[in-house]
């Protein structure tokens, strides 16, 4: 397996991306409840949330046509780079939880 597709392995095993390498809702719904649950975003921001979860795998999805291990890893520097909502370490904590 190349370094490249160990976060898509990652994401597939917890449900936030699927076999085609794509981001569907069904993954992003999953994906959000984590991050509520595991406290890295406050409950009451959800609907920031999905929207950021939303346009960061319509992002990933534009910048690689081609879906691959790619797409998780844009996808995944989308989200963290919106530390106004994301708190990183409770970000990382909540996933590996």
């Amino acid at each position: 397996i190349s370094e490249s597709c160990i976060l898509h392995c990652e994401y597939k095993a917890y449900g936030f991306a699927n076999d085609k390498y794509d981001i569907k809702r069904k993954q992003i719904d999953q994906f959000v409840d984590v991050l509520i649950n595991g406290k890295a975003v406050p409950s009451d921001k959800r609907q920031k949330l999905e929207n950021l979860l939303r346009g960061c795998a319509n992002k990933a999805r534009d910048k690689n046509p081609k879906l691959g291990c790619h797409t998780s890893i844009d996808y995944y520097r989308c989200i963290v780079a919106d530390q106004k909502l994301i708190n990183y370490s409770k970000f990382v904590g909540a996933i590996i939880a």
